[in-house]
């Protein structure tokens, strides 16, 4: 699956998406709890509010930048993707 073809899923199947991909690591900002998926040429970053037990938001992204906040958590292995 590409980002595009990511980006126009409905919710439901953008979720179906995520949890059908490489869990990478977490991160907590009080309130919310951060996961990050790997889906192979993208990432998608998770933000879950525990207090409602919801995810509250989908981010996709492919831009390193994005990674910083991980990026003392993540194994250069955890990165790859073998099909």
């Amino acid at each position: 699956m590409t980002l595009n073809e990511f980006i126009e899923l409905n919710e439901i199947n953008k979720e179906i998406a995520v949890w059908n991909g490489v869990y990478l690591v977490n991160r907590f900002e009080k309130p919310f709890i951060y996961q990050l998926y790997s889906l192979g040429s993208f990432f998608v970053e998770v933000t879950y509010n525990p207090k409602i037990n919801e995810v509250t938001h989908l981010e996709p992204f492919t831009a390193s930048k994005l990674l910083e906040p991980y990026i003392n958590q993540i194994s250069l292995e955890d990165l790859i993707y073998i099909e």
